[in-house]
């Protein structure tokens, strides 16, 4: 019987050289990039700190103001403008942002990003929706979303629509701001569009004017469209036997009662 014969494949020099030769630059290839990487790690390191302690110097030579209000981003371009070629540290950023923060109020998420190699600047900023203008304490001022209070505002903001009278305290108003803001984008489902809205004391009912005269004790903030729509339908029913303007009272609008009166 045959016997199996195990042959073994004996590699010529010359390939078995050329081998080594792609692995060695495989190899070399590896090392190189890894040398790379740590190198440049090693460089950002020196960098980095010194570009925050201000040590890395940046000289203003450009500037790009992205604000949704164009009054102020004119002033802020402006100011800018007029320090073109000078030195800006950490602390002069900072200061300016004080300063823009303290001149109008009602920016949001106001941003600083220099880029040390060019000399750009690039300042960016969000604005807060105005609700309403407000009469407080006999002064006037804006109501944003928040809650918080301006006195004064860019000129793109000013709202129309529903005012409102608020009392002396507390300082912020966001349930009131919440309210208006829903009001606002409820306006068109009223037969009778509101026009004011007064809470005399952070205690007591809210009292929201109608334009034919009429005025609502409106109670909680909650239900906003449903009181609305069971407004409409008692102002309806009423003028079959009410002479109008009338005082509708719904501060008990969550135990089914409605209260209507002549004015």
């Amino acid at each position: 019987m045959a016997r199996n014969r195990r042959y073994r494949v004996k590699v010529r020099f010359k390939v078995r050289k050329r081998s080594l030769g792609i692995a060695g630059a495989a190899a070399l290839a590896v090392v190189l990039s890894v040398s790379a990487v740590y190198g440049a790690r090693i460089a950002w390191d020196w960098v980095s700190p010194r570009f925050s302690r201000g040590l890395v110097k940046f000289k203003l030579e450009s500037a790009v103001v992205e604000v949704p209000a164009k009054s102020v981003e004119s002033w802020i371009s402006s100011h800018l403008a007029s320090r073109r070629g000078e030195e800006w540290t950490r602390a002069d950023r900072d200061r300016f942002l004080r300063k823009v923060g303290e001149r109008y109020p009602y920016l949001r998420d106001a941003r600083v990003s220099r880029n040390f190699l060019t000399g750009s600047l690039k300042f960016s900023a969000e604005v807060e929706t105005v609700v309403a203008p407000v009469t407080r304490g006999g002064a006037s001022c804006y109501l944003g979303e928040s809650g918080r209070l301006f006195p004064e505002i860019y000129p793109e903001a000013v709202p129309g629509g529903i005012s409102a009278a608020l009392p002396a305290a507390p300082e912020t108003f966001p349930d009131a701001a919440r309210f208006l803001a829903r009001l606002n984008a409820l306006s068109g489902l009223f037969d009778s569009r509101p026009v004011s809205l007064s809470c005399p004391s952070a205690e007591g009912p809210c009292r929201l004017a109608l334009s034919d005269g009429s005025e609502v004790l409106w109670g909680g903030f909650e239900f906003t469209r449903s009181k609305i729509l069971r407004l409409n339908e008692i102002l309806e029913r009423s003028a079959a036997r009410l002479k109008g303007p009338y005082r509708v009272d719904l501060r008990y609008f969550e135990d089914g009662r409605a209260v209507v009166s002549a004015l």
